[in-house]
């Protein structure tokens, strides 16, 4: 006995699978080779994000959920936990051809960049050994050199040359790739990367964009403002909103500065949360630099960066008659190293 789910997709594509009785969606999916979005499949890392639309389903008893309270009361799911109970209808934020692109690859690798951005920012370059067709927002694993240890980065590279794949780090020197990076790190190290994940990839929906990105979140929302550039058509109203703890960990300012410079409707707003006091520029974390009136009805809103963030931008996105189905999130967890 078992189910039918109807999976659509943000392109307009619907895809329709069977689902066993007890197994989850995404294990349902990957059999009938559809490569949802998924890392970890034991909802700990929100990659397999969904919607349910219709239908009843359960969620497999004593998983945790990297769900926010408020996106499970907005109906997401993930698809790694979700076990329907009838026939379901599920709805993803990406476009049907990430799904049926070619599953995550490990392989090994060797350090091609070393570059420190900020006090507690670096920009960690690799070059793998084969082809990481990645799509602007998602991210990697990469194991830290020398050791057995695995953290996961957003790609803040052109997705054009795969060849050569960067990650934004934060620097915790407590941790193992901060050790790495502060102590040892060497161009020419050996490595091992396995990806791309995610699923916080840039939407088809017309209308204006906003961008909300908390340190390190900037990594992948660079590129996807660059895809945003490039597309058919005239570029939509854009505001992108970045702010740091302290000024000394701001970083890509030139990146940014040249990015008003290529779109004229692109509006940049670079702030921090707790300045000295020779900041003379806007304070508070990136969603407090933006006024009620730069978000829209038809906004689409694409935040990235501590889960205090994502809940506060999707509350305050609510009570300004944004829809759930309209803002795009990615949190980071400081998460213990795995080996």
């Amino acid at each position: 006995m078992g189910f039918r789910a109807a999976l659509h997709f943000d392109d307009g594509m619907q895809r329709e699978i069977d689902v066993p009785q007890g197994q989850t969606l995404l294990d349902a999916a990957l059999a009938a080779g559809l490569n949802l979005a998924h890392q970890c499949r034991s909802g700990s890392c929100a990659s397999c994000i969904c919607t349910l639309v219709s239908g009843e389903a359960g969620n497999v008893p004593g998983r945790a959920s990297a769900l926010l309270r408020s996106e499970i009361d907005a109906g997401m799911r993930l698809a790694c936990s979700l076990l329907p109970q009838a026939d379901v209808a599920v709805r993803f934020a990406y476009g049907s051809r990430l799904a049926e692109g070619e599953a995550a690859i490990r392989c090994d690798a060797v350090v091609s960049g070393l570059r420190q951005l900020s006090s507690d920012v670096w920009e960690l370059s690799i070059q793998p050994e084969k082809r990481l067709d990645a799509v602007p927002g998602q991210y990697l694993r990469i194991q830290v050199p020398g050791t057995g240890s695995w953290r996961s980065y957003s790609i803040s590279s052109e997705p054009d040359s795969p060849e050569r794949l960067s990650l934004v780090v934060k620097i915790h020197p407590q941790g193992s790739m901060g050790r790495y990076l502060l102590e040892r790190a060497g161009l020419g190290d050996a490595c091992c990367v396995e990806g791309p994940f995610g699923a916080f990839t840039l939407g088809s929906w017309q209308g204006p964009h906003v961008f909300i990105a908390g340190g390190t979140g900037l990594g992948p929302i660079l590129p996807m403002i660059d895809q945003l550039r490039e597309r058919p058509g005239r570029t939509p109203d854009t505001i992108l909103a970045f702010a740091c703890s302290r000024e000394e960990g701001l970083f890509h300012l030139d990146e940014l500065s040249l990015r008003q410079d290529w779109m004229a409707r692109l509006d940049v707003r670079v702030g921090v949360s707790r300045p000295s006091p020779a900041w003379h520029g806007p304070v508070g974390n990136p969603l407090a630099l933006l006024e009620d009136a730069a978000f829209k009805p038809d906004s689409i809103v694409y935040v990235c960066g501590a889960p205090g963030l994502i809940e506060a931008t999707r509350e305050r996105c609510s009570s300004l008659g944004i829809p759930p189905e309209r803002i795009r999130a990615e949190q980071y967890l400081p998460a213990p190293d795995t080996a």
